[in-house]
């Protein structure tokens, strides 16, 4: 949380953040807690695609106003923190993703 809240105010953090949560993910499949992913099913999918969704729909609510990107001064702190919160959990299940789909449990008898 400190790594996603830091990254709202200076350069990265949403990356780093998920980074760890993935790092965990990993850590937890080791262990046997969690197991491989076979397939990615609709919420999974929609995990993935939820921090890019985030930052469309912000870009073209703010695009209406006449401006990309260009947050309200009242408004920025708040704008920047839900989208490096959404491209946390989506970047967390890509790079959990990777390993865990690679490393799904298929019954070879």
């Amino acid at each position: 949380v400190y790594l996603l809240w830091a990254g709202a105010f200076r350069p990265g953090g949403a990356f780093q953040a998920a980074a760890l949560l993935a790092a965990a993910a990993v850590l937890l499949h080791l262990v046997g807690l969690l197991p491989g992913w076979s397939t990615p099913r609709r919420s999974l999918r929609l995990g993935l695609a939820a921090g890019f969704v985030v930052f469309l729909f912000v870009a073209a609510a703010l695009l209406t106003q006449g401006a990309l990107l260009q947050y309200p001064p009242q408004a920025a702190g708040g704008l920047i923190l839900l989208i490096e919160s959404a491209l946390t959990f989506s970047l967390a299940l890509i790079l959990a993703g990777l390993f865990l789909l690679l490393s799904r449990d298929d019954d070879v008898s």
